[in-house]
């Protein structure tokens, strides 16, 4: 886990890729072999992926670093055939959450307070809020913004509160100091490799 200012922030790089333009996992598979090592978490986020693509992205992941945490965006069989160590659901799939106790952790994105009364009696291990900045992946929506954040996090708490959302390591102190116990990057992670 990285230290800012002395206290620790978790890291999450979040792998989708269409907004990656990453088709094939070529960005994946540089990753895992050179960078995930300043990472506590990678969050596969394939909306569409075949049953050969999901056998392709479970080969590599198999091979990831031991302090690599794998969480699965939304599709629960597969994070549970992983052996994935969370699964990443909207608020949507709340009622899919109800029966995952003691079989997988999970958390859910919310992007309001609202959002995050909706889910907290299923007891989450974690929150992921946005977006906070301005991002590409969603042009035409403007970021929620750090105060929002901490609106969240504020009542989350003890639940740790992970922004997304237009972030790059950079953002990591501004993050602390609205309370986020960490951040999630898509472009932020992999930029180097683009």
């Amino acid at each position: 886990m990285a230290k800012v200012g002395g206290s620790p922030i978790i890291r999450v790089a979040v792998w989708d890729p269409v907004a990656l333009n990453d088709p094939k996992g070529r960005l994946l598979q540089n990753w895992l072999l050179n960078q995930s090592s300043e990472f506590d978490v990678l969050q596969v986020r394939h909306r569409r992926a075949t049953q050969p693509e999901k056998d392709k992205l479970s080969k590599m992941v198999a091979n990831r670093p031991d302090q690599l945490r794998l969480w699965i965006n939304r599709d629960i069989a597969w994070a549970l055939q992983l052996n994935a160590d969370g699964v990443q659901l909207g608020i949507e799939d709340a009622e899919s959450a109800k029966g995952l106790a003691g079989r997988i952790s999970f958390g859910f994105s919310v992007h309001s307070v609202d959002e995050w009364r909706e889910v907290c009696d299923l007891h989450p291990g974690w929150v992921l809020y946005g977006h906070v900045k301005e991002t590409a992946s969603k042009p035409s929506i403007p970021g929620r913004g750090w105060p929002a954040l901490k609106s969240v996090a504020d009542v989350a708490d003890p639940t740790p509160v992970i922004a997304i959302g237009g972030l790059t390591v950079e953002d990591e102190v501004t993050a602390q100091r609205y309370n986020a116990a960490g951040i999630a990057m898509i472009r932020g992670a992999f930029q180097s490799e683009n």
